[in-house]
């Protein structure tokens, strides 16, 4: 599978857990293969992650499924739902 075919079949939350540590100009480099649209909706729930809580082994979990996506594994959705952080 390739990278586009990657980034447009993976849920836009999980895909902004995937970026969400990394400098805004990879983030745009990355989402560039994506299109304006899905570009934008990733972008949108990376500024709301950092409003929830996103423990370790969650972000590693959907890391480790999107790494294995791109070696052309299939797709395994968490369906996670990430809580709003009490601040």
């Amino acid at each position: 599978m390739t990278l586009q075919n990657t980034l447009l079949t993976t849920p836009d939350v999980e895909l902004a857990v995937v970026l969400f540590d990394l400098e805004q100009d990879e983030v745009e480099a990355i989402l560039s293969k994506a299109g304006r649209q899905k570009r934008d909706r990733v972008l949108d729930q990376r500024e709301k992650l950092a409003r929830v809580r996103v423990n370790y082994r969650d972000c590693a979990t959907v890391q480790d499924r999107f790494i294995s996506r791109l070696d052309g594994s299939p797709a395994v959705s968490s369906r996670r739902y990430f809580r709003p952080s009490r601040r």
